[in-house]
């Protein structure tokens, strides 16, 4: 299985670059273990091998759309799948409804229909 085969799988299959993917899972990760464990945000960085906690935060920022200290609010409420989900449909929102057939394909049914399609590919 070479390099170039599992980027262009994830690019296919799953609409984004390999580095996006694994961005997405390091982000998801840390929301896991500030939802289990007691460690601060520093100390969640040193885990998941960032180099400082301020690139985590660049990535929950990319990802989510807030930093770690919104998350850990925002995870009293929700768990971190769903924080994921909520800000990809913040996302596609943000997309003109003109343009999701051209990127969905023409779906037969409403823009609630194609956001749940999206996410439940995506997520």
């Amino acid at each position: 299985m070479s390099e170039r085969w599992v980027r262009t799988l994830c690019r296919d299959v799953f609409k984004n670059t390999f580095s996006q993917l694994v961005r997405r899972m390091w982000v998801h990760q840390a929301l896991r273990m500030m939802e289990h464990t007691d460690l601060d945000n520093t100390e969640i960085a040193l885990h998941l091998n960032y180099s400082e906690e301020s690139s985590m935060a660049r990535d929950f920022r990319k990802e989510l759309g807030f930093g770690c200290a919104e998350a850990r609010k925002r995870l009293l409420n929700s768990t971190p799948l769903e924080l994921i989900k909520q800000a990809f449909l913040l996302v596609l929102k943000a997309v003109p409804t003109i343009l999701l057939p051209l990127w969905y394909g023409n779906f037969p049914f409403g823009f609630d229909e194609v956001l749940n399609s999206a996410v439940s590919s995506f997520c």
